[in-house]
């Protein structure tokens, strides 16, 4: 079983509040100033930091991966230089858990938590978040891995 993160721009958007929040204070500002150069350089670096904002958390999403195997668990992320992977065995695992914020239910997405025995001082288990259809996932996820943990 593969578990992956799902980016949906809409719901990205949103979950971005503060730059937009942001955005929407420095074109006001500009437009109070009756600066047309200086508005067009706030709509600008507005959308820029969204188009930087929006490939970041693309390749995030693209790069994270969890796969169940018969034994164990196999949790990789890739982003640029950074290239992490985790194998975790099934008696290592505590618990899985799912969670939705409010925003997460209307776009169908939710965190998965992968708690583990061996918590160490900054590690303290696996999250892959915006799952998509994630009641479902972790239905199919209890019933494949379930007892295998618990």
């Amino acid at each position: 079983m593969k578990i992956t993160r799902k980016f949906l721009p809409k719901y990205y958007f949103l979950v971005k509040w503060e730059l937009l929040l942001f955005s929407i204070l420095l074109i006001s500002f500009a437009i109070t100033m009756k600066r047309i150069p200086l508005v067009i350089a706030a709509i600008l670096t507005m959308l820029l930091a969204y188009a930087i904002s929006f490939f970041i958390a693309k390749k995030i999403a693209v790069g994270t991966k969890c796969n169940f195997y018969e034994d164990k668990l196999v949790y990789t992320f890739d982003f640029f230089i950074i290239h992490r992977k985790q194998v975790v065995n099934y008696k290592d695992i505590n618990d899985i858990v799912y969670n939705q914020r409010f925003l997460q239910k209307k776009f169908g997405l939710g965190d998965i938590s992968i708690i583990l025995g061996h918590k160490g001082p900054f590690i303290k288990g696996i999250d892959i978040c915006d799952v998509a259809n994630v009641s479902e996932v972790f239905r199919k996820l209890t019933e494949v891995v379930g007892s295998k943990i618990f």
